[in-house]
């Protein structure tokens, strides 16, 4: 009987890791951080934002023609708030302003 237990709170513990490890999307374009509903000229709300969602992951959707300098100013600013926060990023051309 302890062994079903047991073996129901592993599958419970299983399924809540897969459901909390989707990742909170941050684009950056050119001229603007967006985070769901919020989008800025400036990186602070965006950071703001994702603060508020105190996620574990964070991907980063970042347009090829944004410069590196605008990028790395959400990054800076978010690891000063959230250390342990796991950073990933991608280039992506799609949705994009021409250079």
């Amino acid at each position: 009987m302890k062994f079903i237990h047991w073996s129901a709170a592993l599958a419970l513990l299983t399924l809540a890791g897969c459901f909390a490890s989707n990742p909170v999307e941050v684009r950056i374009t050119p001229t603007a951080y967006r985070v769901g509903e919020i989008e800025s000229e400036l990186a602070t709300p965006v950071v703001d934002e994702v603060m508020r969602i105190k996620p574990d992951k964070v991907l980063i959707v970042a347009c090829r023609v944004t410069k590196p300098p605008k990028i790395m100013q959400f990054e800076r600013e978010l690891r000063a708030r959230h250390q342990e926060v796991k950073l990933t990023m991608t280039l992506v051309d799609e949705g994009c302003p021409s250079a």
